[in-house]
């Protein structure tokens, strides 16, 4: 049970004492709600405002105080004070102690974007509190209650869980309660844990869910509405408020309930029988098609993200000739140098690949916006190679905050597209007044870049826009904004870089001068790191341009 404990503690958020001087430090991880930080910044200001006139007001206070004393005398005074003496009132207005750091209670979120398949690490809803996993009971039941007709089995044993939190995602804790069970069984590592809650990490890490019909939700607690309705709105003895859900009636009808409900889902475990050894088929056909499958990929993820995390904690090393080296620009078993690869360009790639590489070297690369910021990783070579990237929680907040300014491909910060860029070409919904600026700027590429479409896929329905990329690896996202309510994507890769696969749902696909089409609006993707020159072009039809063609912009 304590190893069980243990687990347990490993998936929830904890509440930590922090030094008050540390605060700034851990700002980030209180809060990475903008409007929040405002309010923040506005009380921050207030404290500053209040110092400074305590401080004009100090000098005439203290010269006020006693205009009969002299220098000399309060040099005396200091030097008995050193002696032991007992210094003089004046001398205790004006002497003050250091004060000492205060402990502050720093509540640790964590990131729950591997336990859910609707958001993503970027997305500030998946930064969420867990307060508790435990124990709640232990439950038996009698196998007259099966429909099996194995009825001379002894009873069944269940273990009651209760998870409290603030909200929960789409499938978390299936997801939290499915990994709980590989911790207890030893199909995975502990470290486990700390890869999908990295939030830095930059990999979809997939996590199984527990059998849904072993899941209930039977509490939801209203403090707030209590508070303003003066009503038990939780059913709970309480003497706090008469009126509510406190009645004894009441209480015994939520408990049949309860009970009727507990009744179901031993059905629903029990349906299928049991094995030769007497344990639950239903719960074998689990272990067997889900977690047992799971563990040996997670095995996998787990060693590519301790691989990772230890070219993090090592950014340097001190080489023989003694210069230092950037550790994570040397050589990595995934990925091979990018000057052993095939520099031969395909005849079909060469014109739009020639316009892309004159569009980088002349710095008219377009800015990113503010929205595609938000799912691009930094990979700026200029960075101080001494200073890790900042907490995924400030990126967010940066690029949310950035609506005026852009960003530019050549000064970034980090969430802001780094030496990276993206810019979208073709046709937009929004009317005339929305149109990419691109299209009039660098017409002859955006002509070639459709003729390259029909080119790779002559049967497909031409698309009206295309995102051009350069040097970008994005987060595990789905595409939203323009592309809501797209059509299938088209993407192709181009360059001479190696790594750099489109990870879609977890499915690597080599994109490297291999058109593939996916579904980027419901199906998660990413980029996997990489070496070198790498463009990339992704063609679709946004939600509003149906039927048109952005070739179509360039047809006499």
């Amino acid at each position: 049970m304590l190893e069980l404990k243990n687990y347990m503690k490993l998936l929830t958020t904890r509440i930590e004492k922090v030094d008050s001087t540390e605060i700034s430090a851990t700002k980030e991880e209180i809060h990475a709600n903008p409007k929040d930080q405002k309010g923040e910044r506005q009380e921050n200001f207030a404290k500053k405002s209040k110092k400074r006139a305590r401080r004009k007001q100090e000098p005439k206070a203290r010269t006020n105080q006693n205009p009969s004393v002299t220098e000399g005398e309060k040099t005396e005074e200091n030097r008995d004070h050193s002696k032991g003496k007992k210094p003089n009132d004046n001398f205790k207005k004006d002497f003050v102690l250091p004060k000492k750091a205060k402990k502050t209670n720093v509540l640790k979120r964590k990131r729950y974007h591997n336990f859910t398949a609707k958001s993503m690490a970027h997305e500030y809803l998946t930064y969420r509190r867990m307060d508790r996993i435990y124990h709640r009971a232990t439950l038996r039941y009698p196998c007259e209650n099966s429909k099996s007709i194995d009825t001379a089995r002894k009873d069944t044993t269940y273990l009651a869980l209760s998870i409290s939190g603030d909200l929960f995602l789409t499938g978390q804790i299936c997801r939290v309660v499915g990994v709980l069970l590989a911790l207890i069984n030893g199909v995975i590592d502990p470290e486990f844990v700390d890869c999908v809650f990295d939030e830095n990490y930059p990999h979809l890490i997939p996590t199984p869910s527990a059998p849904l019909h072993g899941m209930v939700s039977c509490e939801v607690h209203y403090a707030n509405q209590e508070g303003k309705t003066k009503r038990i709105l939780s059913p709970r003895v309480s003497k706090r408020f008469s009126k509510g859900w406190c009645d004894v009636s009441t209480l015994r009808r939520v408990k049949d309930w309860q009970s009727e409900v507990y009744r179901y889902i031993d059905n629903q475990w029990k349906r299928d029988g049991w094995d030769e050894d007497g344990r639950l088929r239903s719960q074998n056909n689990w272990t067997k098609d889900v977690l047992l499958p799971w563990a040996s990929k997670a095995q996998r993820h787990l060693e590519e993200y301790r691989a990772w995390k230890k070219t993090r904690e090592q950014p340097l090393e001190q080489t023989k000739s003694g210069h230092m080296e950037d550790k994570s620009q040397l050589e990595t078993p995934q990925i091979q140098q990018s000057t052993s690869i095939d520099p031969t360009v395909p005849e079909l790639y060469g014109v739009v690949l020639n316009h892309l590489r004159k569009l980088d070297a002349s710095g008219e690369w377009p800015t990113t916006s503010s929205k595609r910021q938000l799912v691009m990783i930094s990979t700026d070579s200029s960075k101080d190679k001494n200073q890790q990237p900042e907490s995924l929680t400030m990126a967010c907040t940066k690029a949310s905050q950035n609506i005026q300014t852009n960003s530019s491909a050549y000064s970034f910060a980090e969430g802001q597209g780094g030496a990276s860029g993206s810019f979208s070409v073709g046709i937009m919904p929004g009317g005339v007044n929305k149109q990419p600026k691109a299209n009039s700027m660098f017409p002859e590429l955006v002509q070639a870049a459709f003729d390259l479409e029909v080119k790779l896929c002559p049967e497909r329905e031409p698309s009206s826009t295309i995102a051009i990329n350069r040097n970008a690896q994005f987060r595990p996202h789905t595409d939203s904004g323009a592309g809501a309510g797209q059509s299938t994507s088209l993407i192709v890769g181009l360059g001479t870089y190696s790594g750099g696969e489109l990870m879609v749902e977890g499915e690597k696909h080599d994109i490297r001068y291999k058109a593939i089409e996916f579904n980027g609006w419901k199906q998660r993707h990413w980029t996997m790191p990489f070496k070198g020159e790498r463009f990339s072009l992704v063609w679709f039809t946004p939600k509003g341009c149906e039927g048109m063609r952005g070739i179509d912009l360039y047809s006499k």
